[in-house]
């Protein structure tokens, strides 16, 4: 069989590069895929390959991925300039960890298929989790990032604006834009655990309180935190 990176970079050539190349709007030449993107992790590319062969994720073709409430599609592939033959394409690491991400959510922390999303309606967050079928507000939600100094970065970012309740971006750092998107969807869905996700297990739960000032508190908490309650059972059985 071979280790789960092994595995994983099998299927890149036999399924998913054919799959995503081939399809009708891309006509892709597989040549063009630079081997050296491959920076996958074991335990990324254990959980990624989890989230598929269980069905929590499903290609709807053309290697487009999406799991129950996806309000958008992922891709793992990204591609460089069409002016070079063959068109350059790169695998994308944090689609690849987002996609392991609902693994672990669906089948280690037991959320029912039908509450789990990647990208959320508002494109804010990369993953997230709903208390149940009719809830509008993500009960967690998540953030991926490739690296660790990113996700450090974001987590600091976050922190800093719930103790002053800033609802107001006057930076023009890229970043730190992309870091207040997320905390002013914070504030519009309210979820009291959001889920920090880098690559290979780098990772951070927080509880979130939120207050009637804007500003928030986030407290560091166990990952068992994300284990789905009993009350999401119940409701399933009735």
């Amino acid at each position: 069989m071979g280790t789960s990176l092994e595995i994983f970079k099998r299927r890149l050539y036999d399924e998913w590069l054919p799959n995503y190349c081939d399809d009708e709007k891309r006509r892709y030449s597989p040549a063009g895929f630079k081997a050296e993107s491959i920076k996958v992790t074991e335990f990324d590319a254990s959980n990624f390959t989890r989230a598929l062969d269980s069905g929590l994720v499903k290609d709807s073709g053309g290697g487009r991925f999406r799991c129950e409430r996806s309000s958008a599609l992922e891709v793992i592939f990204w591609e460089g300039s069409k002016s070079i033959e063959p068109r350059p394409i790169s695998l994308w690491l944090e689609p690849v960890i987002t996609i392991g991400t609902i693994a672990r959510l669906g089948l280690d922390y037991r959320w029912p298929e039908k509450y789990l999303c990647m990208q959320s309606k508002d494109w804010a967050f990369d993953f997230a989790v709903f208390k149940s079928e009719s809830s509008e507000n993500e009960y967690v939600a998540g953030e991926v990032k490739k690296t660790n100094k990113e996700l450090d970065k974001l987590i600091n970012d976050l922190m800093g604006f719930g103790q002053l309740g800033i609802t107001e971006c006057d930076s023009e750092n890229p970043n730190r834009i992309n870091s207040f998107k997320k905390w002013l969807a914070l504030l519009r869905c309210k979820a009291p655990l959001f889920w920090a996700v880098g690559p290979n297990d780098y990772t951070y739960v927080f509880s979130v309180e939120y207050n009637n000032d804007n500003t928030a508190t986030f407290t560091e908490v166990e990952l068992g935190q994300l284990r789905a309650p009993e009350s999401v059972f119940l409701m399933e059985d009735q």
